[in-house]
């Protein structure tokens, strides 16, 4: 199934981008949150992929099931859409709750900040890409992909932690500012199915591997839990599998997408296993990286 650009929505309209911005200039405090988590995302995230030193090695993620999804140009508006999703999730919450919504936004920011720097300790350590991601096309959009992103630090996804973030943490906001007969269940709906179609652009359009999914998932789930989400660790972790049985359902696809979320959903698992152990989240990542070919080959055999 062809991509298709993102729909019209209050939540990633123009009035809720513009919101933002508006209170950008408007409240000092908020502007400052937002300022240091710019600064973050650029050191953390995409200056470290511009200025490497010497001898810097990237592990190539590209495994065969990767390949039974072909790149897709169509899915790029959607890919794209991401950043414009957690802005004017920003910026609508404002919009429906007024200034009653601010401590939840900042709230917000920090969280979205907290996902860079927990991600750094694995970039840090281990640098990854996607080595089948095709050259820039004719599209504007493709051409912004390339210009922006060297497609380093895959693992774990950052676009796949953010969207999910995004869902999670905004119907938490709109369960605690929401009066009472008021229902925004239209609204969480939106945000839950615009996270599942991003996260499938980032396959489509080849920026991520499908091991770049489970490994997002499960950081995010670590750095929630050691920040004491409202939510109980079991039942985002419950979340997780469903939202992985949600992916790559496109008519005629079905053989393909059992076999891609079979993947996912035992290396989500694995994933797990391992932390069980004791182990530091960030130490599981790294070491699964350490080993990576050995460790999908297992998990591909297993799938038969």
């Amino acid at each position: 199934m062809p991509g298709s650009k993102p729909p019209s929505h209050p939540i990633t309209s123009a009035a809720s981008v513009l919101r933002l911005y508006w209170l950008l200039a408007r409240e000092p405090r908020f502007r400052r949150i937002c300022l240091r988590l710019v600064r973050n995302i650029l050191r953390t995230y995409f200056l470290p992929q511009f200025f490497r030193k010497r001898g810097h090695v990237r592990i190539p993620l590209d495994m065969e099931l990767d390949h039974l999804v072909p790149f897709d140009p169509t899915w790029l508006p959607c890919y794209l859409g991401f950043v414009r999703l957690w802005i004017g999730s920003l910026g609508w919450l404002h919009l429906r709750f007024g200034d009653r919504a601010l401590p939840e936004m900042e709230s917000f920011v920090a969280g979205l900040e907290s996902l860079f720097l927990g991600a750094r300790k694995v970039f840090a350590h281990r640098d990854t890409t996607v080595a089948t991601r095709p050259g820039p096309g004719p599209s504007l959009d493709s051409l912004v992909i390339h210009l922006s992103d060297r497609n380093s630090f895959c693992f774990p996804s950052l676009h796949v932690m953010i969207v999910r973030f995004n869902a999670r943490r905004m119907a938490a906001s709109i369960r605690r500012l929401q009066g009472p007969g008021e229902d925004f269940s239209a609204e969480v709906a939106f945000l839950e199915e615009r996270s599942a179609r991003i996260v499938e652009s980032i396959i489509h359009v080849k920026q991520h591997s499908l091991s770049d999914i489970p490994a997002g998932l499960f950081l995010l789930h670590a750095l929630e839990a050691e920040a004491g989400a409202e939510a109980d660790p079991e039942a985002i972790r419950n979340g997780d599998l469903r939202f992985l049985e949600n992916l790559f359902l496109e008519a005629g696809k079905e053989a393909h997408g059992s076999r891609l979320r079979a993947f996912m959903r035992d290396m989500y698992h694995h994933l797990h296993r391992n932390r069980a152990k004791g182990r530091d989240a960030h130490e599981v990542l790294v070491d699964f990286l350490g080993k990576y070919r050995e460790e999908v080959g297992i998990l591909l055999e297993n799938l038969g």
